[in-house]
């Protein structure tokens, strides 16, 4: 009965024209409206091939992350399939903790949202248990241990660990830019974060790190089956076979962003000598102030976002000024004194043209999509 349901399944599979489309997923739309990416079945297998060449997961999962998005579904999902380990489905966010402890993953991929929620739960931990002081002496001893080969981090807070489900490993993390501190943050704990970059529109990975090849600030090198040119003015295009074949129903679209094979994302950055690829910020959200000077807002609200207090920020311009709008934490709402003075503690480090002339508190969180991305344009 087996054989005989997997020889259909070959047949099945062998039919399967690579350049037809499988799937229509529809952007994130973080700054306008939502497009549907046509993407082939050549498109996917060619990138979860290409990532398996970079990363191979070696346990079950939790998944988070809509797999009605690329990410989810290709990285989150199937990437995990195709090495027969099992893929656990998180129905709530309210019910993470305990599915954690049900599912037990070894890896996760997630987008720097959870990152930030997760560190900020272990440190409220630490601090309810008055345990700060017991949690830099772990930090301290198995930092200076792993310089001779010992590593006694998941032993050492093998309490944290328990809390998502004691075998959380090592998480891919994409979709948005992320920050440095965070990734020392979970490293030091016996967590490895390693970072990705992508859209829809490359099936979605174009580049990621390797557990053993990382570089600070970077997005990791790029996968075997695309092309990466920066052109002039710093926007990466990418070419090769995991870039989509057009937009749903919109030509002129399609025109605009595929030429000559390439993809023109629409993002800045730049690649190192050893092809280590770095990201910048987003062509479209670059302010550009009256003096000429070009400023990415994704810049400082990472620097903006490790301040306490902080659970949201978007930077924008305004009357040719850079104003800040933050959404406190619940501690912090309506400390008007508080955000005043850390404004002037960025400023004091800030170059000039980057400096925030204003900071405006908000009373409820940015609007997101369902990859937990803020919606620019909704502000």
């Amino acid at each position: 009965m087996l054989t005989n349901k997997m020889n259909n399944f070959y047949e099945l599979t062998s039919t399967i024209n690579p350049e037809q489309p499988a799937a229509i997923f529809y952007t994130s739309g973080t700054s306008g409206d939502s497009k549907g990416v046509i993407l082939t079945h050549k498109n996917i297998a060619s990138n979860i091939n290409a990532n398996r060449e970079k990363y191979i997961a070696k346990g079950p999962t939790l998944s988070v992350l809509p797999y009605h998005h690329a990410y989810g579904l290709v990285v989150a999902i199937l990437s995990v399939f195709i090495e027969e380990h099992t893929v656990f489905i998180n129905g709530s966010l309210k019910l993470l903790l305990d599915d954690f402890k049900e599912a037990t993953p070894v890896v996760m991929a997630i987008v720097p949202l959870y990152l930030k929620y997760f560190k900020k739960r272990i440190l409220d931990g630490i601090k309810k248990q008055n345990a700060e002081r017991k949690f830099a002496l772990g930090i301290k001893i198995s930092k200076f241990l792993l310089k001779f080969g010992i590593d006694i981090r998941r032993k050492i807070f093998k309490d944290i660990h328990a809390e998502f489900g004691g075998n959380l490993s090592e998480v891919i993390c994409g979709g948005a830019p992320n920050d440095d501190q965070m990734i020392e943050f979970f490293r030091n704990i016996g967590i490895t974060v390693l970072n990705g970059y992508g859209l829809t529109e490359t099936s979605p990975v174009v580049s990621t790190e390797k557990i053993d090849d990382t570089r600070i600030s970077s997005c990791g090198t790029i996968l075997s089956c695309c092309r990466v040119r920066i052109a002039e003015d710093g926007e990466i295009f990418v070419s090769g076979d995991n870039v989509f074949v057009g937009y749903y129903k919109d030509e002129k679209l399609t025109r605009e962003v595929l030429q000559n094979g390439e993809f023109a994302t629409g993002d800045l950055g730049y690649l190192d000598q050893d092809g280590f690829l770095y990201i910048t910020g987003r062509k479209k959200d670059l302010i550009i102030l009256s003096n000429g000077e070009n400023v990415s807002p994704e810049e400082i609200e990472l620097k903006l976002g490790r301040f306490p207090g902080v659970a949201e920020v978007i930077v924008v311009a305004q009357n040719d000024k850079i104003v800040a709008h933050i959404f406190p934490e619940e501690n912090y709402l309506n400390d008007y004194e508080y955000f005043k003075e850390l404004r002037k503690k960025y400023n004091s480090d800030a170059n000039q043209y980057r400096k925030i002339a204003d900071i405006i508190l908000r009373d409820e969180e940015f609007v997101k999509n369902s990859n937990r991305k803020i919606l620019r344009h909704k502000i």
